[in-house]
C-alpha cells in the first residue's frame, strides 16, 4: 500500500509500505513492516499527470484539426477542431476525408516514411462553398508505420482574400490596357491634322511611345520644324502625365 506521511517538521512523505506476519510455531507473533520512500517517485508521477493533462487540453482545444490515422488511413482518433471540420459523424464528412486523404498518392506515402513531412493545400467543394483545408502529414514512429499524425487548418479565408486581390489585380491590369489602348486611339483620331499620321510613320511610333514617355518622371525633349505640332506633342504628354491635373505653361521662345 501507498501512504502519505506528515513528518513532525510538518514536511510529506510518499511510502509505501509492506507488512507481512511473524510466525513462529505456527502462532502469529509479530508483524514485520518495511518502509520504503517513494517521494521522488511519486513527485515524478504527478508531473507526468499534469503534462498529460496539458497535453490532452491542448490537443482537445487547439484550432488546428489534429487527427490520427493508421498506415491504411483508417481514421482512429481526433480532436473537437478536426471532427468540426469534416462532421465525422455523418457521411458527408467520411467522403470529404477520404477525397481529402486520397489526394496523397503511393509516392507521397513512401516519401512519408523515409522521414519526410508531407504538405499539400487541398480544394474541398462542398454544399456551402469551398473551403481550402491545409494538410501536414507526419509520421509518429519512423521505420515502424504504425500511426500518422495528420494536422489541418483552415486557410479559407486567406485563400480567399488571395483570389479577390489577384481580381482585383486582374482587372486594374486589363482596364490599365484599356485605357492605354483608348489614348492610343484617341491620339490618333486628335493628331490627324494635314494628313501627317497616314503620311508619316515616324509619327506613329512617337504616337505608339507616348503613354510611356508620360509614365517615366524625367524630361522629354522635343525636335522639329516650326507648325509640326511640337506644343501639341507637349500637352499630349501633360494630359498622359501624373502633373494632368496641373497647370500647363506653353512658353514660345
Amino acid at each position: 500500500q501507498q501512504y502519505r506521511v506528515v513528518r513532525t517538521d510538518g514536511s510529506v512523505m510518499h511510502c509505501l509500505v509492506n507488512s507481512a506476519p511473524i510466525i513462529r510455531n505456527g502462532v502469529v507473533c509479530g508483524i514485520r513492516t518495511c518502509l520504503l520512500d517513494i517521494s521522488d517517485r511519486h513527485e515524478a508521477e504527478q508531473k507526468r499527470l499534469q503534462s498529460e493533462r496539458r497535453f490532452r487540453t491542448i490537443f482537445e482545444k487547439s484550432p488546428i484539426g489534429i487527427a490520427l490515422f493508421d498506415w491504411e488511413g483508417n481514421y482512429q482518433h481526433a480532436n473537437d477542431s478536426f471532427r468540426r471540420m469534416f462532421s465525422i459523424a455523418d457521411a458527408l464528412g467520411d467522403d470529404l476525408l477520404l477525397q481529402s486523404l486520397a489526394t496523397f498518392d503511393k509516392r507521397d506515402l513512401a516519401s512519408l516514411c523515409s522521414g519526410s513531412e508531407l504538405s499539400r493545400e487541398i480544394e474541398a467543394p462542398q454544399s456551402a462553398g469551398t473551403r481550402f483545408l491545409h494538410w501536414q502529414l507526419t509520421l509518429l514512429e519512423q521505420g515502424n508505420p504504425s500511426s500518422i499524425l495528420a494536422q489541418v487548418t483552415d486557410v479559407s479565408d486567406r485563400k480567399l482574400a488571395e483570389q479577390a486581390k489577384l481580381e482585383r489585380a486582374q482587372a486594374e491590369v486589363a482596364q490599365a490596357k484599356e485605357l492605354v489602348q483608348f489614348l492610343k486611339q484617341e491620339m490618333h483620331k486628335t493628331f490627324t491634322f494635314n494628313d501627317m499620321v497616314s503620311r508619316s510613320p515616324l509619327m506613329k511610333e512617337i504616337f505608339d511611345i507616348l503613354p510611356e514617355m508620360a509614365d517615366a518622371p524625367t524630361t522629354v525633349l522635343i525636335r522639329g520644324e516650326s507648325g509640326t505640332g511640337k506644343e501639341l506633342i507637349a500637352r499630349s504628354l501633360h494630359q498622359l502625365s501624373q502633373r494632368k491635373g496641373a497647370p500647363f505653361v506653353a512658353i514660345n521662345c
